[in-house]
């Protein structure tokens, strides 16, 4: 059904993973500029938590191959495709790692997807930052699919040694993807320690460090509601998306937001 004020639905593709998925549609609701119920978007969310994983494949793929090995992107192609027929106006990715199959997606649908990275990549470049360090899976950072769009804006990107990696990969698996963050002892224990991490790449030259996994974003969560949250140092993608999507669907965006 078309909405009388012409806003676009926003259609999400969710469950990688699925607390970020919810926590998307938390935010696209705190940065609509709204007065009211219906000044708030339309948002219709297909989710599709049994998708193999996005990281274990591509790791998969880049070791040779592996003939087991379940590609997610059939999963998200139909994802796409349920979301247009049920009248979104655009379709949002709320998973980094999926980027890695951007194109392929798009072609499943006649509708736009928006392009997670390009949005991101130029939101930074607009805020005059140079320099930034990146946390994300494995998958994204072999890929190569951020640090491309980043260097293309005339960002340098800082990737953490191969010790620290292991540790963002910890934070995303071992505490965000198993639930340990819903404890209150999980989540001041991931906040500690992803400010540690972020205080090795600070002090080794970065402006700031881009969450560019969104599991992470559900450790800045957290660290908001309990109001422990570090200022001027982290930059969170999913809130990026929130406020392209809000802004997309005809929405008002709240000024405090406005990129």
């Amino acid at each position: 059904m078309k909405q009388k004020n012409d806003k676009k639905t926003i259609g999400i593709i969710g469950g990688l993973g699925p607390m970020a998925s919810v926590y998307l549609t938390e935010l696209i609701t705190m940065m609509a500029d709204a007065k009211k119920d219906q000044d708030h978007p339309r948002m219709l969310m297909y989710s599709i938590p049994d998708t193999p994983d996005r990281t274990a494949y591509l790791e998969a793929v880049s070791a040779g191959g592996d003939a087991d090995a379940e590609s997610p992107l059939p999963h998200m192609q139909e994802a796409a495709r349920v979301l247009e027929s049920a009248g979104a106006g655009f379709i949002v990715v709320p998973c980094v790692t999926a980027q890695c199959f951007y194109d392929d997606i798009c072609q499943a649908v006649r509708i736009p997807v928006v392009s997670f990275n390009v949005n991101v990549a130029e939101a930074v470049a607009e805020m005059g930052i140079k320099k930034i360090a990146l946390f994300a899976t494995d998958g994204t950072i072999k890929k190569g699919i951020l640090e491309y769009e980043f260097k293309k804006n005339g960002v340098e990107v800082m990737k953490p040694e191969p010790e620290c990696q292991a540790e963002v990969m910890k934070l995303i698996y071992d505490e965000v993807k198993t639930g340990e963050i819903t404890e209150t002892t999980g989540a001041e224990r991931a906040q500690k320690r992803l400010n540690q991490l972020a205080d090795i790449m600070l002090e080794q030259g970065a402006e700031r460090v881009v969450l560019g996994c969104t599991e992470l974003s559900l450790i800045r969560r957290e660290a908001l509601h309990m109001r422990t949250a570090s200022k001027g140092r982290f930059i969170d993608m999913l809130e990026i998306l929130a406020a392209k999507a809000v802004s997309l669907s005809g929405a008002g965006l709240r000024k405090d937001y406005e990129l």
